[in-house]
C-alpha cells in the first residue's frame, strides 16, 4: 500500500491503547535511557517482555501520544514529567492532555478527523457514520487493504474511548444497540487548557503571542473542537486561567482574544500543574 506522506492511516496496526503497556514502555525507555542516546526497539520489546512487533506498534502509538521522542525513542519532556509523576497514567487531566496531543495532529488520519468532525457534528453515531467522513480515503492511500486499515483503525479509536483509559474521560459512551454519543465529559483542569492551548499555538500558529477565542472554539484542532467544548466552556476556561495569572483577555469591541502572560512553555505549564496536584 502506498500513501500520501502527509497522513498516517494506522498508528495502533490492529492493537489497542492499552495504558499499562505504554507506563511499562516509559519506564523502560527511561531506565535504558540513562545509559544510550539512542535505544533500539528490539532493547524496548526485550524489556517488556513482548516480541518486537508488538513493541513496535506500542512505541508507534507512544510517539504519537507524545511519550517517546520520535528518532531515539527516549522519553519526550512530557514522557519524564509522567515518570516523575504520573507512571501508571491515573490523572485524568494528563489523560485529557495526550487526548489532545493524538487527536490534534493532522497527519493521524482516522484520530484527528475523529476528533475534529465525527464527534463536535454529531451527538449520536455509530460506525457506518464514523467511516463516512472517510470518502477521501482512496485520494491518500492506495491499495486493496487501505479499507480494511480504516475499519480497524476506527476499532482501535473507538476501543480508546469506551474501554481503555480514555473511558475514563467521558468524551464519547457506547449504548446497547450499537450507537455512541457524547458522554458526561470529566472536567478539563485549567492547566491542562492551557498546555493544549500553547500546543494548539505551537502546532498551528507558532510565534503568536495571542489568540482569537474564535480559534480557541470553534478553529480545526483547537481545544474547543477536540475537547468538544462550547464557548461559555472555553470562556470560563479562559477566565479560571486569568484569575491565576497566567493570560489577560482582551475583549472590547473589536477584539476578543487572548494574550499569553508569559513565555510559558508547555511542560513548564504541565510541571507546574502536576506540582499543584501533589
Amino acid at each position: 500500500m502506498t500513501t500520501d506522506t502527509d497522513y498516517k492511516l494506522q498508528l495502533s496496526n490492529h492493537y489497542r491503547l492499552e495504558f499499562d503497556r505504554f507506563s511499562q514502555l516509559l519506564g523502560a525507555s527511561a531506565e535504558i535511557s540513562a545509559e544510550r542516546g539512542r535505544i533500539p526497539v528490539q532493547m524496548l520489546a526485550d524489556a517488556i517482555g513482548t516480541v518486537y512487533r508488538k513493541a513496535e506498534n506500542y512505541v508507534s502509538m507512544a510517539k504519537a501520544l507524545g511519550l517517546l521522542t520520535p528518532t531515539t525513542l527516549v522519553p519526550s519532556p512530557l514522557g519524564r514529567l509522567i515518570v516523575q509523576y504520573d507512571p501508571y497514567f491515573d490523572d485524568t487531566g494528563l489523560l485529557w492532555l495526550l487526548h489532545y496531543n493524538i487527536g490534534a495532529e493532522p497527519r493521524h488520519y482516522v484520530w484527528n478527523r475523529f476528533v475534529n468532525r465525527v464527534v463536535p457534528e454529531n451527538r449520536f453515531f455509530d460506525r457506518e457514520k464514523v467511516l463516512d467522513y472517510f470518502g477521501d480515503l482512496g485520494e491518500h492511500f492506495t491499495g486493496k487493504d487501505a479499507p480494511s486499515h480504516l475499519s480497524h483503525e476506527v476499532t482501535t479509536v473507538l476501543d480508546a474511548y469506551t474501554n481503555q483509559q480514555f473511558s475514563r474521560l467521558g468524551y464519547i459512551r457506547e449504548q446497547s444497540d450499537g450507537q455512541y454519543g457524547w458522554g458526561s465529559s470529566e472536567p478539563i483542569p485549567p492547566l491542562i487548557a492551557l498546555a493544549a492551548t500553547l500546543l494548539y499555538r505551537d502546532r498551528f500558529l507558532p510565534g503568536a503571542t495571542s489568540l482569537e477565542f474564535s480559534h480557541l472554539v470553534s478553529a480545526p484542532n483547537s481545544v474547543g473542537r477536540v475537547f468538544n467544548l462550547i464557548e461559555a466552556d472555553v470562556r470560563r476556561l479562559a477566565d479560571e486561567l486569568r484569575a491565576m495569572g497566567t493570560l489577560y483577555i482582551e475583549s472590547r469591541a473589536d477584539l476578543d482574544q487572548i494574550r499569553f502572560r508569559n513565555n510559558y512553555t508547555v511542560v513548564e505549564v504541565v510541571e507546574g500543574y502536576f506540582q499543584e496536584r501533589h
